[in-house]
């Protein structure tokens, strides 16, 4: 009863938020000096937020931590979400019901996850997740949610653990102003100290920038994103940076994603990337090579060799994702390949077979459902 009484306040304030932002994005429309980079609303500016003036998009009611991933995938050659996101397996955590959808679309298998709420697939605690199994996703996704874990530095492992060799964890975290060493204190349970001392009552840490040198001793190569990885006109546009910024001492004003790549492909090290170059455009991504030797380096008739073994590695794996994809969507072979809305029962298939990566997992095991699973527990 307590579930089914949540579930309808949370559909009564989804339903007034709706309206509210329909007022205000419909006052805010002209002229259109900012757009949207995640439901493309245009406008004379975002609406302020508890931190920052002007950096909530009145339709999606996005900020500065959502917009500015989605910049990278959809703007770095590097971090091109075709080849992030499309066709691979994501868990995603505290998922934001805006995100949803633009993920669920191009991605083969879909999971949410959260530890206290219901309206996700499962209910995972991001420091010890037992149901998941090794290399089960090659994508896991984070905003805003490590300073809520209690062992933050277990959940790292963690995500690498379920993490597919070369597989990418997305994650933001709020970082104070010039702090150099991540700030905690088990000592403080109170919400309202948690309040003074994090900036937020659930809050049990406040980062500072050595997240990122955290990040990559737990086997990551981090990529880091900011607004200067952008040009200027892209960071006004999309408002990728506070217009102003918070007097507040807990702020995060300096806005950061974490691309934090698995560095380990079995024996064979990764390149481990730093930081994306400023003001990097969109353009079509090159081929990365995973192999521990230079292809320029071969002899003539070995580097042929090589590419002739590659080229059919990589028939082969095609054939199989194309096979995957029509035993998951008969009805609409196109909607993953153009990135088309499905019909609602289209668009739940990939949510049920990312739920079956899951050992304890309640949902009925069809036929299609276990041929499925095995293609995922197969690495696709």
């Amino acid at each position: 009863m307590s579930n089914a009484a949540d579930l309808a306040k949370r559909k009564a304030k989804r339903l007034a938020k709706r309206a509210i932002s329909v007022c205000q994005s419909t006052w805010l429309a002209y002229p259109k000096r900012v757009q949207c980079n995640i439901c493309g609303w245009t406008g004379r500016h975002f609406l302020t937020s508890y931190w920052h003036e002007r950096t909530n998009c009145p339709a999606c009611h996005t900020g500065i931590r959502h917009r500015l991933p989605f910049a990278a995938l959809q703007n770095s050659d590097q971090l091109y979400s075709d080849r992030i996101i499309r066709g691979k397996r994501v868990l995603h955590f505290a998922p934001e019901t805006i995100l949803t959808p633009l993920i669920q679309r191009i991605a083969a298998a879909y999971v949410t996850a959260d530890f206290l709420r219901t309206d996700c697939d499962a209910q995972l605690d991001l420091s010890d997740m037992p149901q998941i199994k090794n290399e089960s996703f090659d994508v896991v996704i984070a905003f805003d949610v490590l300073e809520h874990v209690p062992d933050y530095q277990r959940a790292l492992e963690e995500i690498r653990r379920v993490l597919s060799p070369g597989g990418y964890a997305i994650l933001t975290v709020p970082q104070k102003d010039n702090l150099s060493v991540t700030y905690e204190d088990p000592s403080i349970v109170e919400e309202e100290d948690r309040l003074k001392h994090f900036g937020q009552r659930d809050h049990l840490r406040i980062f500072g920038e050595d997240f990122s040198g955290t990040v990559e001793s737990k086997g990551f190569a981090v990529t880091v994103v900011d607004e200067s990885s952008f040009s200027k006109e892209l960071q006004e546009r999309h408002v990728l940076f506070p217009p102003k910024l918070s007097m507040n001492p807990l702020a995060t004003n300096y806005r950061k994603v974490f691309f934090a790549r698995n560095l380990l492909l079995g024996r064979r090290r990764i390149r481990r990337p730093t930081r994306l170059p400023t003001g990097s455009t969109q353009t079509q991504h090159s081929p990365s090579y995973s192999r521990s030797f230079p292809l320029p380096f071969l002899p003539n008739g070995l580097r042929l060799l090589f590419a002739l073994c590659n080229h059919s590695s990589t028939l082969t794996q095609s054939r199989s994702t194309v096979l995957s994809l029509q035993t998951r969507s008969d009805s609409h072979p196109a909607s993953h390949l153009h990135g088309k809305s499905r019909p609602a029962q289209a668009q739940h298939c990939s949510t049920r077979i990312g739920a079956s990566c899951l050992q304890n997992s309640k949902r009925p095991a069809d036929r299609n459902l276990q041929a499925a699973s095995s293609l995922v527990r197969a690495g696709f």
